[in-house]
């Protein structure tokens, strides 16, 4: 898709919709992310993506061969608060913690790249610190109940 910013939310959902569903049909998604309800920093664009890629995947659901599971975007309630991010409860729900260490150069580098995005700017000033090495998700499909803690990945540990 190549939309510039603020581009995404002025495009007609019933298109989009169709055209997240099919890539999620090509590559037979296990487990599909997107943001959550506000799309964390309120942005039209990421509201809409959170809107479209919902619908794309519960349309895309019943023809899995494998069970998918859809993840948003979520954030420790303390870090929500550190930078006065105004979100949807689901987006303050802990259910996978990534350790993104490794990769964490890479996908700054990538945030820097969205010159267009003053937002992308800024997330990658904030996030820049080693505080920052985490990224969080709220298990929203299957819905369930939250856990005492995270869990570490997104796929359950296999017993040797």
């Amino acid at each position: 898709m190549d939309y510039r910013d603020h581009e995404f939310s002025t495009a007609a959902c019933a298109t989009l919709t169709y055209d997240v569903w099919r890539v999620m049909v090509a590559v037979q998604s296990a487990v599909v992310l997107t943001f959550g309800p506000t799309g964390i920093s309120g942005h039209e664009d990421h509201q809409t993506v959170y809107r479209v890629t919902t619908a794309a995947f519960h349309r895309y659901r019943p023809t899995a061969v494998v069970a998918p599971r859809l993840y948003d975007v979520a954030m420790p309630p303390a870090v929500a608060a550190q930078f006065a991010f105004r979100v949807h409860p689901s987006e303050l729900t802990l259910s996978v913690c990534l350790d993104i260490a490794a990769v964490k150069p890479l996908k700054l580098q990538g945030l820097r790249l969205y010159r267009s995005q003053r937002d992308a700017q800024e997330l990658a000033v904030l996030f820049a610190p080693d505080q920052f090495n985490d990224e969080w998700f709220y298990q929203a499909y299957p819905v369930l109940p939250p856990p005492a803690s995270p869990a570490r990945g997104l796929w359950p540990a296999v017993a040797p």
